[in-house]
């Protein structure tokens, strides 16, 4: 409910004739946080209060590096980023659209790059990098010359 206030406020901004500005692409970045992964954070903050507070087990630690459950982890974190990512910028794409001006809506336009490159970043460093560490690992380099 906070995310469509947030996004039903910043499109009334923009329809009454203002020029969309950094905080207009912040709102549609919140909301791409938040699709993709509040329900993660709102765990991860449990967790560690649980423990710290109320004596609960030591926090969930993400798989160790190079294995197949880490690839997993990192794929499926990035899978969910592109999921808000998409939600992002059609969330972008249409105040663009609301305002009908690419002068007054370049703000939008530099936030759908901004969401990109952090996306393209994330790709190459986590599951990608993941994915070329687990390669000898897993043997499938000497299975492939053996076919």
């Amino acid at each position: 409910m906070v995310d469509l206030a947030l996004f039903l406020a910043t499109l009334a901004d923009l329809r009454r004739g203002g020029s969309a500005g950094f905080a207009h692409g912040l709102a549609a970045a919140y909301i791409w946080f938040s699709i993709a992964f509040g329900h993660s954070t709102i765990r991860w903050a449990d967790q560690r209060f649980a423990h710290r507070f109320a004596g609960g087990p030591p926090p969930v630690k993400p798989p160790p590096s190079g294995t197949l459950a880490r690839l997993r982890y990192e794929w499926r974190g990035w899978l969910l980023g592109l999921v808000g990512w998409v939600v992002a910028c059609g969330l972008l794409a249409g105040g663009i659209w609301v305002i009908g001006d690419l002068t007054r809506s370049a703000e939008l336009v530099n936030w759908i790059g901004r969401l990109s490159l952090a996306m393209v970043i994330w790709l190459i460093f986590w599951p990608l990098w993941e994915t070329v560490r687990s390669l000898p690992r897993s043997g499938w380099l000497t299975r492939r010359g053996s076919d």
